[in-house]
C-alpha cells in the first residue's frame, strides 16, 4: 500500500459496472487520510477496502510472466448490514468467483499462470449499491492480499502504458542546458 499509483505495480481504483476509474489520494498534513477515495464513501487502504455505489478495486499487474499464489483473508470489519460481495478477477476473467460476507471471513490460496502485464483484480462491491444510510463499518472489507511468483519468467521491455493523468501538468520543469527552442517549462 502507497500513496502514489502503480508503486510495486498496485493501483487503486472503483467499478461502476461498466468500467474502471482511478481513486484519489490526498495528503493532508493537517488532516491525514490514509487512503485513497472515489466517489460516495469509496475507499481503499493499507488493509481494507469500503465499498459504495461503486465497487472497491484493487489490482495488481503483474511486472513479469510467470506463476504466482494469491493468498488472503476478506472479512467484514462489523458483522450485520446486507453484505459485501467479493470476488478476484484475472484481467476481465473469474479467477476466484462472488462470495457474498455477511459475518464468517472468506480465504484464498490460488496459484495462477500470469503474463507480463496480466492484471489480479480484488473487487469488493456492496450487495445492494443503491443502499442509502448504511453505517460505512458494515461493509468495510479487511483484506490485504499477498502476491509471490513460484516461477519467473523474465521481463520483456517495454513502454508503460499511457497514463490517464497529466503527470506533468502544473509541476515545476528544468532542464540542464537551456535553448529557446526546447524550454522545458514548454
Amino acid at each position: 500500500f502507497c500513496s502514489l499509483m502503480g508503486k510495486n505495480n498496485w493501483r487503486y481504483e472503483e467499478w461502476n459496472g461498466s468500467a474502471y476509474g482511478d481513486l484519489r489520494f490526498l495528503p493532508d498534513d493537517l488532516h491525514p487520510k490514509m487512503y485513497w477515495f472515489g466517489e460516495g464513501n469509496c475507499k481503499v487502504g493499507n488493509n481494507y477496502q469500503i465499498p459504495d455505489r461503486h465497487a472497491a478495486v484493487r489490482k495488481w499487474v503483474a511486472p513479469h510472466g510467470g506463476v504466482v499464489r494469491v493468498e488472503g483473508r476478506a472479512g467484514i470489519e462489523k458483522a450485520g448490514g446486507d453484505g459485501v460481495s467479493i470476488s478476484i478477477l484475472k484481467n476481465s476473467g473469474t479467477l476466484w468467483p462472488a462470495k457474498l460476507l455477511t459475518g464468517e471471513p472468506a480465504m484464498h490460496n490460488l496459484t495462477v499462470q500470469v503474463k507480463q502485464g496480466d492484471a489480479l483484480s480484488f473487487i469488493a462491491a456492496r450487495k445492494v449499491p443503491t443502499a442509502e444510510g448504511a453505517p460505512p463499518d458494515s461493509v468495510k472489507v479487511i483484506w490485504d492480499p499477498v502476491i509471490a511468483y513460484l516461477k519467473s519468467t523474465p521481463a520483456v521491455w517495454r513502454p508503460n502504458p499511457p497514463s490517464r493523468q497529466n503527470l506533468a501538468l502544473g509541476k515545476y520543469a528544468r532542464s540542464r542546458t537551456l535553448l529557446s527552442a526546447y524550454r522545458p517549462f514548454a
